[in-house]
């Protein structure tokens, strides 16, 4: 396994998730989600999900999937496949769909749990619960 950033290596932002609107920071940057029970902030469309855009960044969870679950989302996690960007260490569940990669990439996704995915009420792609991947490559 790869090892983890620390905040030496790259600006480091550690936040409480629930709810709010995240600001996608620069390349190279790391976001620490704190533990507990977040529900997905809404993206500019009002529906919940986290857009990540096209970033190379690490996203992770300061004590891994089992205690840090991300929830109720229409697309959980959206990004353009970035070879830089690494999702680690959470649940993700509640979702219409967790995952959902586009653009040629081949970001990381590790220590993940999805559970409980496809039969959110938003209706979108009903049935495909975790991931989604066109012209990407996910590891």
């Amino acid at each position: 396994m790869p090892d983890s950033p620390r905040p030496t290596d790259s600006p480091t932002v550690e936040f409480d998730l629930d709810g709010r609107q995240v600001q996608v920071p620069d390349d190279g940057d790391t976001l620490l989600v704190l533990a507990g029970i977040h529900d997905f902030p809404p993206d500019d469309f009002g529906y919940p999900g986290l857009d990540l855009g096209n970033k190379a960044i690490v996203l992770q969870s300061l004590s891994g999937a089992e205690a840090t679950i991300l929830q109720d989302g229409r697309i959980g996690i959206l990004v353009a496949a970035n070879d830089g960007l690494i999702v680690r260490g959470f649940t993700i569940r509640s979702c219409d769909l967790a995952i959902s990669c586009y653009g040629a990439g081949a970001p990381r996704f590790e220590d993940l749990i999805i559970e409980g995915n496809g039969d959110a009420p938003y209706g979108f792609q009903a049935g495909a619960a975790a991931f989604h991947c066109y012209g990407s490559s996910p590891q």
